[in-house]
This record gives structure tokens, sequence and C-alpha cells, in this order.
């Protein structure tokens, strides 16, 4: 077998790859670390000397790879086993390694901290001649814990003693042991205590934030309670004036209603006609359907029904006849002089010679009239060169057009 393989195997590195000295050193740690001599009793001698045995190897080990390292490195394993011309093993590598293993092992120098020494016959001597059983420090040791390389305290944990107490050295007596203890409760009490004052400054704090909640709720609902309240006012308000304008402008309307019924008496008064002769009269109109010479003139009759009536002859000049309803009516010879026939319906209705000259014909439905020999003149029949005004079928014979103009 090949020395390096060898020491290899004996601190467990892989034989494919070629390695580095700081690897070799991490693994020279770990199995130090797990084999060292005072994890184990004392009173278990064939593991205190298996470990030892092991150690020793592990030195050896590390120190042949470290004379082979080349730039920090060394090569990889290619050949696992050197045969002899028989095909046999032959155990030159071995012996080669055997005597280097005790050349290594015999060159510890002091201040090489980072190679554990195991103990030699001189400790067996010093603990059979103390007559206790007990170990002596290994010199060695102690200078590989208070080197950094080796720092087993920082490098595997604080907590190494702390797990495996039958390594401490020296032993603790009683009384040291019983201090350790009253050290310890007291750490408890302690730290008891700090994480009591800790969980109550917690649900102090836990408390105040949840007071501050409450009272951020508070306000932003009382807030909202008062926009409310401002809205509702607000709409009382409008609702307020707007019914008072509905008043005042039902006030308004009344008003006018009743000065203009009080300027139509004035006017049927100045027309020669009273009141009440003004009320026979449409009361007249409404029983009898001949009203031939009847009196109109500045009256408003919208929206009223005049359909199969004559009214040849009636002075209904300047009124107000919109919307009415006047199918088949006759106003032959009838003076209707600027009177509002704005959309009067006088489908068929009779206009011969009737003169409607400066009357408001717009919208009015004169579909099939007769407004032969008719006075036109003036009137307003649309706007511009548009006519708002039905004539489909209406008898235009001899009527004097709005521009004028006689219609053949």
């Amino acid at each position: 077998m090949d020395d390096i393989e060898q020491a290899y195997r004996v601190l467990e590195l892989d034989l494919e790859t070629s390695t580095s000295m700081r690897e070799v050193n991490q693994a020279y740690k770990d199995l130090v670390f797990i084999w060292h001599p005072d994890r184990i009793p004392s009173d278990r001698t064939r593991l205190c000397e298996k470990a030892e045995a092991k150690l020793k190897a592990l030195n050896e080990a590390r120190a042949f790879l470290r004379s082979q390292a080349k730039n920090g490195r060394l090569p990889a394993v290619k050949s696992a086993t050197a045969k002899s011309k028989t095909g046999k093993p032959h155990h030159s590598a071995t012996r080669t390694y055997a005597r280097n293993s005790r050349t290594y092992g015999s060159t510890y120098r002091p201040g090489d901290d980072s190679t554990y020494r195991p103990r030699r016959d001189t400790a067996r001597t010093t603990a059979n001649s103390a007559g206790n059983g007990a170990r002596p420090p290994y010199e060695a040791y102690r200078r590989a814990a208070a080197a950094a390389s080796t720092n087993f305290a920082g490098q595997y944990g604080a907590t190494y003693r702390a797990r495996y107490p039958s390594s401490a050295w020296p032993r603790e007596t009683e009384p040291d042991r019983q201090q350790k203890t009253a050290e310890g409760s007291q750490a408890s009490d302690r730290a008891a205590s700090a994480r009591a004052a800790r969980e109550k400054a917690i649900s102090e704090r836990k408390a105040r934030e949840k007071a501050a909640r409450e009272k951020l709720i508070a306000e932003r609902k009382a807030r909202e309670k008062a926009r409310e309240k401002a809205a509702q006012e607000k709409a009382a308000r409008a609702k307020a004036a707007k019914e008072k304008a509905a008043k005042e402008k039902a006030a308004k309307e009344k008003a006018a209603e009743q000065a203009a019924k009080t300027a139509q008496d004035k006017s049927t008064a100045g027309a020669g006609l009273s009141g009440s002769s003004l009320n026979n009269t449409v009361s007249k109109a409404k029983r009898d359907p001949d009203l031939s010479g009847v009196d109109m003139s500045g009256q408003n009759l919208k929206e009223k029904d005049f359909s199969g009536r004559n009214l040849s002859g009636a002075n209904l000049s300047g009124a107000d006849l919109s919307d009415t309803f006047m199918h088949k009516v006759i106003l032959n010879r009838a003076n209707l002089r600027k009177a509002r026939l704005f959309r009067a319906n006088l489908l068929q209705a009779d206009l011969s010679h009737a003169d409607l000259s400066g009357a408001d014909l717009i919208g009015a439905d004169l579909s099939g009239a007769d407004l032969s020999g008719a006075d036109l003149s003036g009137a307003k029949v649309g706007y511009g060169d548009k006519i708002m005004v039905k004539l489909m079928g209406a008898r235009l014979t001899g009527t004097i057009m709005p521009n004028g103009r006689i219609h053949e």
C-alpha cells in the first residue's frame, strides 16, 4: 500500500481527489476531537489505550502528509496496491511507512501546538507512584488547547466540557461541585427573573398597543358619526329651502294668474263685455253648436274643443286658440286677425274668405281645410324657408299667401 494512501485512510480522506493541507488539518482536528483520551473515563483502560494509539497514528499520518505536500496540496492516490513479479502484494511501502512513522513520531518539538503527543511510560509510572489512579495533565494537550489552531473550546463550542464532565482536569472536588451547582441555580433564578420581567414588559406593551388601537377606533367612529350628522343637517336644510322655493313659486304663479284674470276682465270690459257676459258666451259656446257672429276677441281659449261648431262671421281676433281642437269647424268669413293658432287642429275646417292676416299658424294642422279666398298675408307659417304648417289636401284657390302673392 502506498504511504500517501495509508495516510489518507488513517485521516479518512478521499483517495480519488487531490487534497489541500487545510483539508488535512481539518480532518485531523475532527478525528482528534472524537478520539481524545480526555473524553474517556479513566477506569476504561482498554479504550484509553485504543484512543492513544489512534491519536498517535493521526499525528504520524498528518506529519507524513505535511512532508509530502507541495505548494500546500497533495496529489490523488492513483494506484491502490503495488504488486511484485509473482503477483502477490509486497509490504515494502508498509515497512517504509512504519520506519517513517517512527522517524516523524519522534520529531516532536516544543511549540508544535497543533500536534497531540500521547502519554508515555513516564505518565503511567507517575500515576502508579501517585497510588490513586489519577492521570496527570498532558503538557502537549494544554499547549494545544491554548493555541488558536487547536482551540477545542472555540472550534467545537464552549459546551464541550459541560457535555463531557469526565474530561475535566484536574478532577473537581465536592465543595467545588456544590459551589458550581449553587452558582448554576442562582444563574437559573436570574434567567427566570429576567424572563419574567421580559414577559411582563411584553404584556404591558401589548396592553398599551391595544388601548391605543381602541382609542383610534373610537375616534374614527366619532368622526364618522359627526360627518353623518352634518350630512343629515345639510339635507334637511336643502329640503327646507326647496320647499320654501316651491311655495314661493306657487304663490308667484297664483299672483300671476290673478293678475292675468284681472287684466282679462279689464280687456273684456273694454270690449263691451263684462265678466258675466263672457262667462255666458263661453257657456253658450259649450251648449249651442251655432256660434255664428259671436265676439270672443282676445279671449284665452287654449285647449278648447270647437269641433263641428259654426263660427262663421265670429270675431276671434287676438284670441289664444293654441292646441284647440276645431275639426270640421266652420269659420267662413271669421275674423282671426293676429289670433294664436299654435298647434291647433283645423282638419277639414272651412276657412273660406276668413281673415288670418298676422295669425300664428306654426304647428297647425290644416290638412283638407278650405282656404279659398282667405287672407294669410303676414301669417307665421314657419321659420325661414321651412314651412311648419300641414296643408295636405288643402284648397288654396284665390288664397292670399303670407308673402302677399295670390295663389292660383
